[in-house]
């Protein structure tokens, strides 16, 4: 979120530093902004934001990062309601004396849901089918915890909070088991040009765009492809496309010296192949179901 502040012209400034908002800002190494440091955030449960002020003419005001771990002191694993999401709002106007409904949104935003599901299903996760990217294993001390898809627009992960919190040997509220959480990492720009009209902090509240947003959020979550088991019934073409896949090396010198068409043919042959599976897996129903119910809270 940004938001114009008053002229901070008259601020007192020592060796790079002053307090504003309760809040200790020291200027940042390239001189072009300032952040709350961490033990003042720390007063306020702020830990987890990056606060910042840009002087100037127009001086601003800038928060980042998760609001759900600010309401929720720490955890992402549990439900984040519409009502949680404005109950945020109003306690950082509150401490602030800012209405940030009016700030602009910008840079990253990143939307998620918790689902109830086995973690073999991170397991059987083999593709997004956009692309045909294959799954990065998401570890913590070399144990895997999830997967993640990273595309040129956008990222998409699928873990255990559970597992993540255990490996991390971290002191927070624990998950229940079979509880997996997925997310959706875009940009505010990139929602924009698709026609989903956010602006400012208000625009999260207008029912339509929150509709879209859970578009986008099932249609990421359809294009991941599972499978728990190698079907036996594989075409001689399909053995090949799998061979290919499964083989970073000889899928680029593959590419290399054949048609674009070609390529096509190819990926679509493979996820043809996996839709075979012999238990085929979507979560994204489950996935649509948790963001209405969040939305309608």
């Amino acid at each position: 979120m940004e938001t114009v502040l008053p002229d901070i012209g008259n601020v007192p400034i020592v060796d790079h530093q002053f307090k504003m908002f309760d809040l200790d800002f020291v200027r940042n190494i390239d001189n072009t902004f300032y952040v709350a440091n961490r033990e003042s955030r720390s007063k306020y449960n702020f830990e987890g934001f990056d606060i910042r002020i840009f002087r100037g003419l127009e001086p601003k005001l800038q928060i980042s990062n998760s609001i759900h771990k600010f309401f929720t002191k720490g955890i992402n694993w549990n439900d984040f309601t519409l009502t949680n999401l404005y109950d945020s709002i109003e306690m950082l106007s509150s401490h602030f004396g800012i209405e940030f409904m009016d700030a602009k949104l910008f840079g990253k935003f990143e939307i998620a849901v918790n689902i109830k599901e086995s973690y073999d299903v991170v397991n059987n996760a083999i593709l997004y089918s956009h692309g045909n990217i294959k799954p990065e294993p998401m570890r913590g001390k070399s144990k895997h915890y999830g997967v993640r898809f990273q595309l040129e627009t956008k990222g998409v992960k699928l873990y255990c909070p559970l597992k993540k919190i255990i490996l991390a040997k971290s002191l927070v509220r624990r998950p229940p088991e079979n509880l997996l959480r997925f997310e959706l990492a875009t940009s505010i720009s990139k929602l924009k040009s698709k026609g989903i009209g956010l602006g400012t902090v208000k625009t999260l509240f207008d029912p339509i765009v929150l509709d879209r947003l859970g578009e986008e959020l099932v249609k990421s979550a359809s294009k991941i492809l599972f499978e728990d088991k190698i079907p036996d019934n594989l075409t001689p073409k399909e053995c090949v496309a799998r061979a290919l896949h499964d083989s970073d090396e000889y899928f680029s010198k593959y590419i290399e010296n054949v048609s674009r068409d070609t390529v096509k043919r190819h990926r679509k042959t493979l996820r043809d192949s996996l839709k075979k599976a012999s238990t085929p897996i979507d979560i994204s129903e489950k996935v649509k179901s948790k963001w209405q119910e969040l939305i309608n809270q």
